[in-house]
């Protein structure tokens, strides 16, 4: 099985971003992830991301191992998916008591 290269704590600031940021579309946050990265990338030291202890490089890809577009919607699906199951549930045990 392949490692995953995201850290647990950047994947958890995604899923943060996501359920905190309804608002916007997972476009936009993707759009904006990657503006923080660059800047930090150019030297910006404010726009640090969690789990990572330095700036990580781009690879042939531009982005750094494991980023990608598809992959930060899966993540995003993610989280609003169990959210929505923890709703549900919550819901349906208020309704059966």
């Amino acid at each position: 099985m392949k490692k995953d290269p995201l850290p647990a704590e950047f994947v958890a600031y995604i899923k943060r971003l996501v359920l905190n940021h309804r608002t916007i579309s997972p476009s936009r946050l993707w759009r904006g992830l990657i503006l923080r990265w660059g800047f930090w990338l150019d030297g910006v030291e404010t726009n640090k991301l969690p789990g990572y202890a330095t700036c990580p490089k781009p690879t042939l890809s531009g982005y750094p191992a494991g980023w990608s577009y598809q992959k930060f919607h899966a993540i995003a699906r993610e989280a609003i998916g169990t959210t929505a199951v923890h709703a549900a549930r919550s819901r349906a045990a208020s309704l059966s008591a």
